[in-house]
């Protein structure tokens, strides 16, 4: 009998455990926009970061991040050494669609 309810809290104690720990899964979120210069046309092959993620805008300015923590992130640009510091965004929902970003 002892055996028995020590095997029950066994199962009891990792079925907590689990369940605790699915609350403890990062959310995550898709970031998208697009660079565009100063006259509202898409502008290519510009590198965008965001946090420590970075990547190019395509051929229409656009750029798309998945899997992001939710949190709040600093965004660069950068082409040719030049590095543009711009607003942070705030990654809350599993799609966020950040306003056109100004390449200078």
């Amino acid at each position: 009998m002892r055996k028995q309810a020590a095997v029950a809290l066994v199962v009891v104690l990792i079925c907590c455990v689990q369940t605790a720990g699915a609350g403890l899964q990062t959310q995550v979120g898709i970031v998208r926009g697009r660079v565009v210069d100063v006259r509202g046309a898409p502008v290519i092959r510009i590198k965008v970061t965001i946090g420590a993620l970075w990547g190019y805008s395509d051929t229409t300015g656009r750029y798309l991040f998945s899997r992001v923590p939710f949190g709040t992130y600093k965004v660069t640009l950068e082409r040719d050494g030049r590095k543009v510091v711009k607003p942070q965004i705030d990654v809350r929902k599993p799609i966020n669609d950040v306003p056109d970003l100004r390449w200078p």
